[in-house]
């Protein structure tokens, strides 16, 4: 087994990522970081007890696209794995490209998931690409659910989405393709400065790593780590007041707090009370901001009864001696 290979399967047990008979949908771009990926669980099948298949999406943003799938699917055939490959159009909005086709990625992936009723999805996500969306993050502002960044496991209903690489390197792998000749595809998109992460990649990190803290990527990384365990310990406290407190009426799709009882509430657990009402009424909490939270805290403040708009058609009204959420 090559070194790596230990480090991922250190990773994969600590984690609690994978477990014996489960079939995993590997998403593979055929970048260096997805094709890892795909050798380093092939190598690992058996002694995980797991079967793994493959799922390329095509975005269709370049001329070159069709070889990357072209490059996948013979990776597929050469290691004997199923092998899926899904087109997808981008219709371009007021979103940013990156997000867009992570969006569709997602979606596809899900969707031949549960065409094949797989329920692990594998991303080849590194510890490079946590720092950086931590530190892009940071930049453009966020709280504690966004420093979390990406996670080594979530849950999406029945379905689990895992990234065993993400305390592994890029450098690491860089060294293993090159020690095992491995072959991989490179996106000339990824040295465009247009797009924010690769401006972040390319500039930002560097100049940390050089002038401030040559550590910074793990220092990010860490952040990310302490940032995830505070907010699920904030998340479970602010589900078990959520339970106490509200009353929920799911034709009139209406969640009613009891004032008095949330006002005792610590401010940063009233926050994460509103954030899971909000969530239960709507499905996320996309959208819902600092700005959105300080309005409510004035309208709280001022005891006496009130209406404040949130995102997404969600209205929040005081009137004692409830606090209600409306869709």
């Amino acid at each position: 087994m090559s070194s790596l290979g230990k480090q991922i399967l250190r990773t994969i047990r600590h984690n609690q990522l994978l477990f014996p008979r489960e079939t995993v949908l590997l998403g593979v771009s055929g970048g260096p970081d997805s094709v890892t990926l795909l050798y380093l669980l092939h190598e690992l099948r058996q002694e995980l007890g797991i079967q793994l298949q493959m799922v390329h999406v095509n975005h269709q943003l370049r001329k070159t696209a069709h070889r990357d799938e072209a490059f996948v699917r013979r990776l597929a055939q050469k290691l004997g794995l199923k092998f899926t490959a899904v087109k997808v159009k981008i219709k371009k909005t007021k979103s940013s490209l990156e997000e867009l086709a992570r969006e569709a990625r997602l979606k596809a992936f899900f969707q031949i998931a549960q065409k094949n009723k797989i329920h692990v999805i594998a991303l080849g996500h590194t510890r490079d690409d946590l720092a950086e969306t931590v530190l892009m993050r940071i930049v453009r502002g966020t709280g504690l659910k966004g420093l979390q960044s990406i996670l080594p496991k979530r849950n999406f209903g029945n379905y689990r989405l895992i990234r065993p690489l993400l305390e592994t390197s890029r450098s690491s792998i860089e060294q293993y393709l090159r020690a095992q000749k491995i072959p991989y595809r490179i996106d000339h998109t990824n040295k465009q400065k247009k797009f924010f992460r690769n401006k972040v990649r390319a500039e930002l990190l560097p100049l940390l790593q050089s002038r401030y803290n040559p550590q910074i990527k793990d220092v990010l990384a860490h952040l990310a780590q302490s940032s995830s365990l505070d907010y699920d310990f904030l998340y479970h406290e602010g589900q078990r007041h959520f339970c106490r407190l509200a009353v929920q009426n799911k034709k009139q799709k209406t969640i009613r707090l009891k004032l008095t009882s949330f006002l005792k509430l610590h401010p940063s657990l009233q926050r994460m009370v509103l954030r899971i009402a909000v969530e239960n009424l709507k499905g996320s909490t996309n959208r819902l901001t600092l700005a959105h939270m300080e309005n409510i805290e004035t309208l709280l403040s001022q005891t006496k009864n009130g209406t404040t708009h949130l995102p997404a058609s969600v209205s929040l009204e005081v009137k004692a001696p409830y606090l209600s959420i409306h869709l």
